[in-house]
């Protein structure tokens, strides 16, 4: 019933189950050493306690919240390892991967802020669950809150600063960086990290 809900859909946000039928084929038309096959799709239902992906994977029904990031990214990550020159030493926690990427609690709830703000329109606006997803959401905003404070802020600062000497070309840093120093109250800083990432990116108009 989801999968005919999903072919039927008025808004077709995800792919279909020809779309899915269509890439599953490919192994079969392309020499198999040219070409490495991961079924997200399967590898996200395994990682639900029911077989089928649901609030431990998406924030609505498109898009995934951080935990179900973190698994499609190992996912693929574990079908390419037998490409790596040598052998990994076990792959780095989310905790670490989201401390690498910048996703303090600052960037998290902006994140899932921006998820209530999509529920209070058409179409999630006007499901029968919506009260209840969006209150889910609040309250996770909520635990996000619990963890901003002064010390937090300078511990969040430094791992940013460490992060972009290390990294001082990427975007996606920048950007996290100048939502941080916005939402963490140091709006007189966050201009000039801004300015980086509009020369970094100068077709996205979000640094404009």
């Amino acid at each position: 019933h989801f999968q005919l809900a999903c072919d039927d859909d008025a808004l077709p946000f995800r792919a279909d189950s020809r779309i899915n039928a269509a890439i599953r084929a490919a192994p079969q038309r392309v020499k198999k050493d040219r070409l490495i096959f991961c079924d997200a799709a399967q590898a996200l239902a395994d990682g639900s306690p029911v077989g089928i992906c649901g609030d431990e994977t998406f924030f609505e029904h498109v898009h995934f919240d951080f935990n179900a990031r973190y698994r499609l990214a190992r996912a693929w990550a574990e079908q390419i390892e037998p490409l790596f020159p040598r052998t990994t030493n076990g792959w780095i926690s989310q905790a670490e991967c989201e401390q690498r990427l910048g996703l303090s609690p600052w960037n998290r709830s902006q994140v899932i802020h921006f998820m209530v703000e999509r529920m209070q329109v058409p179409p999630l606006s006007s499901q029968a669950n919506n009260e209840e997803r969006r209150g889910a959401l609040e309250s996770r905003i909520e635990s996000e809150l619990a963890q901003m404070n002064h010390e937090q802020a300078g511990r969040t600062r430094q791992n940013f600063e460490h992060l972009l000497a290390q990294h001082p070309d990427d975007f996606f840093l920048r950007e996290n960086y100048a939502v941080f120093l916005e939402l963490s109250g140091d709006v007189p800083a966050a201009p000039a990290q801004w300015e980086h990432f509009r020369d970094l990116l100068p077709q996205d108009p979000l640094g404009y």
